[in-house]
């Protein structure tokens, strides 16, 4: 399958729709080798975040990609961890604990292997002295300042903040 699913809001349905390539009203279907286009979308606010390979390549969708893992990271933490704050329950299912400790470990190794790419990105974005902060959305900026500071990077970071980021939000103000 090409691509796969982030916060999926009903998971066998996203998962068939994945498999099962049938055209909706709206749906973008983008098969491997027709395109180039490396894309974080979603066609309906029902379903989850679809990331296609090689997200990397692209500062928006790194930055997209790394916030959903993130806020699912802190989810499934939670559910290990403190099920009464995440579960109608209040406790764990024994039946998916152990889907869910995968899930949590797979999610936690994305994070670390691009968490450095992000870094390496805003430091080749971030312009000489004197020179004009490339136009990039504040989603970026805002993303990106949330997953530095979540995961403790911030300080390896520190100095695009006011080179990159900051002047990012302040333009777009």
């Amino acid at each position: 399958m090409q691509q796969k699913y982030v916060y999926a809001y009903n998971g066998v349905v996203n998962w068939l729709r994945g498999a099962i390539a049938l055209p909706q009203r709206g749906a973008q279907v983008i098969t491997q080798n027709t395109s180039s286009q490396q894309l974080i979308w979603r066609n309906h606010f029902t379903q989850s975040y679809k990331v296609s390979e090689g997200f990397t390549q692209l500062p928006m969708d790194l930055s997209n990609f790394l916030f959903i893992r993130t806020r699912e990271s802190l989810l499934l933490q939670n559910k290990v961890g403190a099920p009464a704050k995440v579960l109608r329950s209040g406790k764990a299912n024994a039946l998916t604990a152990g889907v869910t400790q995968k899930s949590l470990q797979m999610c936690n190794e994305e994070l670390s292997e691009t968490l450095p790419t992000l870094t390496n990105t805003l430091f080749v974005l971030s312009p000489p002295e004197g020179k004009a902060v490339p136009d990039l959305p504040v989603a970026f900026a805002t993303n990106s300042l949330y997953v530095l500071e979540k995961h403790g990077l911030g300080d390896v970071a520190r100095e695009t903040y006011g080179k990159l980021l900051i002047p990012i939000l302040k333009a777009k103000a």
